[in-house]
């Protein structure tokens, strides 16, 4: 017996548990080839990322497997495994989760919601981090992602708040997130920056900040 931890990200609540188990390897990794291309795609987008702003963190070379379930959570759709030896530590991707939500995101060339997922997941994995549900806004105003590259183009309505982290525990909402938020967020489950205040919303790249009164 060996003392793991299991950190699960869930579609509508999260658990971490800490449990005495009978496993000493990862399970089989049932990803199709088209699932391993883009999960590894989806990786080397992290490191890079990672790479040009600072982030230290061995995010490609870290386990990511396709599992058939995690019996313990069925509404799980993704978890990270931390064992006593290094071949030990991975992230296990439900493959539900893959057939539901990835490929639909795979054929509109998004890769948002499994770079939100994998981020969640090595906040766990390589930075120690629990969950964390803050979220902020600015009374009066909704905020849209944009993207900041051009001609502000407004990519997806967020709501009134948005998640401070990756490391919250809900279904993100999130859709061609822009590449400055996709930096924002990896260098907040590091622990190098933090929106405190709504007035970090109104500078962050990639977020616009509209009133939600109507224009008459």
């Amino acid at each position: 017996m060996r003392l793991i931890w299991i950190c699960i990200l869930c579609l509508f609540s999260c658990n971490a548990v800490s449990k005495f188990v009978d496993e000493t390897d990862p399970p089989a990794d049932i990803s199709s080839a088209q699932d391993r291309q883009y999960i590894e795609e989806v990786k080397s987008e992290i490191q890079a990322l990672a790479d040009q702003i600072g982030v230290v963190g061995n995010f490609k070379d870290f386990s990511v497997i396709v599992v058939e379930e995690f019996s313990e959570y069925p509404g799980a759709i993704g978890y990270c495994h931390k064992g006593q030896a290094p071949s030990q530590n991975y992230i296990g991707i439900l493959k539900k989760t893959m057939d539901k939500y990835l490929n639909e995101q795979r054929k509109n060339n998004d890769t948002s919601f499994l770079f939100m997922l994998l981020l969640h997941e090595y906040g766990h994995c390589l930075f120690n981090r629990s969950h964390d549900e803050t979220m902020i806004g600015k009374p009066g105003f909704h905020i849209y992602m944009i993207d900041s590259t051009g001609f502000e183009e407004i990519l997806e309505p967020i709501g009134p708040k948005i998640s401070v982290s990756a490391m919250a525990s809900i279904n993100w909402r999130m859709t061609r997130l822009p590449r400055e938020l996709k930096k924002y967020y990896l260098r907040e489950i590091s622990g190098q920056v933090r929106w405190q205040t709504s007035k970090d919303l109104e500078v962050q790249p990639g977020l616009k900040l509209m009133s939600a009164e109507p224009d008459f």
